[in-house]
């Protein structure tokens, strides 16, 4: 079994799963709160596949800062996919849909919505932070 599909066997206990050989790294926050914290920690996860259960744009924005070596996620957004292809990281998805959807799955995730005009990480991230202080 090579790391990706080690790293999508661990999504059936976690949200998101990095694997380079014997090095594991997983959580079980939902939604792109462990990319934030990878991110503030400066966590690099070069070299590692990754399965994330769903990506974004918010998530693929976050993505393009920890710069794994392959991703793959169950379901994907048409904008994550947009981002990804632009930052050269490979990904393998099971559902491509346009957009990912709140936790209700009846309105654009908050995220997705937030990270719109975003470009880059860092603005990503500010543009998170601004979201999550707003769904307090």
């Amino acid at each position: 079994m090579n790391d990706l599909e080690r790293a999508a066997a661990l999504l059936a206990d976690h949200t998101v799963a990095a694997v380079r050989g014997d090095e594991i790294l997983t959580h079980e926050k939902r939604g792109v709160a462990p990319l934030v914290e990878w991110v503030e920690k400066g966590v690099s996860l070069a070299g590692f596949s990754v399965a994330d259960r769903a990506v974004g744009r918010a998530a693929a924005l976050l993505y393009t800062a920890l710069r794994p070596e392959r991703l793959y996620a169950p379901r994907i957004s048409e904008g994550a996919l947009a981002v990804l292809a632009d930052a050269g990281i490979p990904v393998t998805f099971g559902e491509k849909v346009p957009f990912i959807l709140n936790r209700t799955g009846k309105d654009i995730c908050p995220m997705e919505k937030a990270t719109r005009g975003d470009t880059d990480a860092a603005s990503a991230l500010v543009s998170i932070r601004r979201a999550l202080e707003q769904l307090k």
